[in-house]
């Protein structure tokens, strides 16, 4: 009784918080699930749409209009089809069924209103907020790992190992990645330090884990992030904060990969205990790990109509040990909702993915790739909304939102104003008289 107190004054203050930090439920929003706190009963995890509804009513009051954009529109529909025709085949299974009821209803309760509130990310305070929240959240459970003493696989409440390491190693591509200060203005001179001691802290949390693939996809992204989107004519045509900017995101990146690098090899080659051991021979180690269960899936997969299985069919999957997933998301789509909308939702996301990559958001589009990469080795269609609200953020939160205001805006020093190279090439040709007329006169991007 007490536990079940405690949660529903938790979720109230979520509530009451996101009404007035939208950014915040949204972000609450998408981590809650039954991965990270187990059992959708509980009242924390049945708060997700109540935080989304509390955080939509918080963002139109202050005035603000949710435009929706055509990724949000597509990624609503696609999942309410996914979602019907998982439905359409009932089983007569008691696990199975059990399975179908959590997936719908985590699908339908959280992440639609999730896809529709990703627009207000356009917004420089809601995302803020958001990636705030997502850093938050996980250095929260990172420290209730640390102070547990870990274990022989460190989960958080009771939650999934693998789910916390991607949760952080989201916060350290944010970290990393994202140029706006995660501290207050009034502590923006430890902002450096407050980065590379959290993400040290992460470092040793996603380690406690034993969780192989975040650490394996982080390292990819990160190297991935050292080098996409910052070409050299960008560098070059860049203003000094800008190229300032760039600097800081290479170096941390390339120390980052560095010691992360140096860890894992160290856990391969140097502890007979821990699961990184198994790295030493990848071959073997697919083999024992997921080659079964993919093998399993994909004659699910061969063996559904056009419909496919139904939610929750999955569960039968014939394994070794008893794993209700196949551990890959398109195998997954195939086997439980059939071809048909496997193909739909496919081309759906290569099509935003396109989009977010060519003139996307840099932040999001790295947070996309390294949910997308774990989503074939890792968790189930709904710990896969990671990727979707990912991708469609990057789609539709413009790329010039990811740099300094400074490279493009005056600057005041003392009574003179300083214009960066690209900013006055912008001024001369008149291109960006309006973007900048309209954030003098606005406090938000």
């Amino acid at each position: 009784m007490i536990v079940y107190t405690v949660n529903v004054a938790v979720a109230v203050v979520l509530i009451v918080a996101a009404f007035f930090r939208p950014g915040v439920g949204i972000g609450v929003a998408l981590v809650l699930g039954r991965h990270t706190f187990p059992d959708r009963v509980t009242p924390i995890i049945a708060a997700a749409p109540l935080l989304c509804f509390s955080a939509l009513l918080g963002y139109r009051l202050s005035g603000r209009r949710l435009q929706l954009s055509t990724a949000s529109v597509v990624g609503v529909l696609l999942t309410a089809g996914v979602v019907v025709v998982g439905g359409f085949r009932p089983s007569t299974n008691e696990t199975v069924r059990a399975l179908a009821d959590d997936k719908s209803f985590f699908l339908v309760a959280a992440v639609v209103p999730l896809l529709l509130l990703v627009n207000t990310l356009r917004d420089r305070d809601v995302r803020l907020d958001f990636v705030r929240s997502l850093v938050g959240i996980s250095f929260l459970l990172t420290l209730v790992v640390i102070t547990s003493g870990g274990g022989e696989r460190a989960g958080a409440f009771g939650g999934g190992p693998i789910t916390l390491a991607t949760s952080i190693g989201i916060s350290i591509i944010i970290l990393v990645h994202h140029h706006a200060n995660l501290l207050p203005s009034e502590l923006s001179a430890f902002e450096n330090p407050f980065r590379i001691g959290v993400g040290l802290i992460f470092g040793y949390g996603i380690i406690l884990t034993q969780s192989r693939q975040p650490v394996l996809s982080l390292i990819l992204v990160l190297g991935l992030g050292s080098v996409a989107g910052l070409s050299r004519d960008r560098a070059h045509s860049a203003g000094p904060l800008e190229l300032k900017r760039i600097r800081r995101m290479r170096a941390l990146s390339v120390a980052a990969i560095g010691i992360a690098t140096m860890g894992l090899v160290q856990l391969i080659f140097g502890s007979s205990n821990s699961r990184f051991t198994l790295l030493a021979d990848p071959g073997q180690e697919i083999a024992r790990g997921r080659s079964i269960v993919w093998d399993a899936g994909l004659e699910m997969a061969r063996t559904a109509g056009i419909f496919g299985h139904g939610f929750g069919a999955t569960a039968r999957v014939d394994a070794p040990e008893v794993i209700p997933y196949p551990h890959n998301i398109f195998l997954e789509l195939f086997a439980e909702v059939g071809p048909m909308m496997t193909v739909i939702v496919t081309g759906a996301l290569i099509t935003i993915g396109i989009h977010a990559a060519l003139s996307g958001n840099r932040v999001f589009s790295l947070l996309s790739a390294y949910t997308l990469i774990g989503a074939q080795f890792s968790g189930d269609l709904y710990n896969s909304r990671y990727v979707f609200i990912f991708l469609i953020a990057a789609a539709v939160v413009p790329p010039r939102l990811d740099t300094d205001r400074s490279t493009f805006l005056p600057q005041t020093t003392g009574s003179a104003v300083e214009v960066s190279a690209p900013g006055l090439a912008r001024l001369r040709s008149g291109t960006a008289a309006a973007p900048i007329a309209t954030k003098i006169g606005s406090s938000r991007e």
